[in-house]
């Protein structure tokens, strides 16, 4: 990534106006901020050190949509070095994981203590996702019911 495609997103993004500012430009600039910040993020999640979850021969670490990320992991104990790792990388090019809408969800009854900027993040019973959602018990009922 170049010096100015670098000045243009950290001048450009900011996670509380990220969507109104897509809205606004009515220029197609809209397109080229969404594919910039993409490229970032997608940049910034190749980087980090994550074994993800094995679904059949692929290995899934994380789901990107808009300004929306889950990451997955196999087991709790390295989530919390994975989000700060994310953060510390995602803040060099001027990108902030906003703490207050960081949510966390395990499967299993033991204990997720992770932080977000010192902040506790928040435990979610069940997680949805565009086109899906899945339970803390690992069932993916609830998707019909919704």
């Amino acid at each position: 990534m170049t010096s100015a495609q670098t000045a243009l997103a950290q001048t450009s993004y900011s996670p509380c106006e990220c969507s109104r500012r897509r809205a606004a430009n009515a220029h197609g600039g809209e397109l080229r901020m969404a594919l910039l910040f993409a490229v970032v993020v997608d940049f910034v999640l190749r980087s980090v050190d994550s074994t993800g979850l094995r679904l059949k021969d692929r290995l899934l670490s994380d789901l990107d949509f808009a300004d929306d990320i889950a990451i997955f992991e196999t087991c709790k104990s390295p989530l919390q070095p994975l989000l700060t790792t994310v953060q510390q990388k995602s803040e060099g090019f001027g990108l902030n994981i906003n703490a207050n809408k960081t949510k966390g969800m395990a499967t299993s009854d033991s204990p997720m203590n992770i932080k977000c900027n010192d902040n506790d993040v928040e435990k979610m019973l069940y997680f949805k996702y565009p086109g899906s959602a899945i339970a803390n018990t690992g069932s993916t009922a609830i998707e019909v019911v919704n």
